[in-house]
């Protein structure tokens, strides 16, 4: 008979979770947090208030106004 022995990859060596125990504990993932923020945006002070939303009435406008357009 041959021992089968079960493949693992390079980077899975470390990931098995273990046991302490009764409880198995899974290893904590890897995260990279990237600034995908635009060059021209980075270091730029926030609005001093947020912007304002339009209301219905002024949205109904638009639609008219665009409707004229055509």
């Amino acid at each position: 008979m041959v021992d089968q022995v079960e493949f693992t990859f390079p980077d899975e060596a470390d990931e098995k979770p273990t046991r302490l125990g009764s409880k198995v504990v899974e290893p904590e993932p890897e995260i990279e947090i990237v600034d995908d923020t635009p060059e021209e945006d980075r270091n730029r002070k926030p609005m001093a208030s947020p912007p304002v939303e339009p209301t219905d009435e002024e949205l109904e406008g638009y639609t008219k106004n665009n409707k004229a357009r055509k």
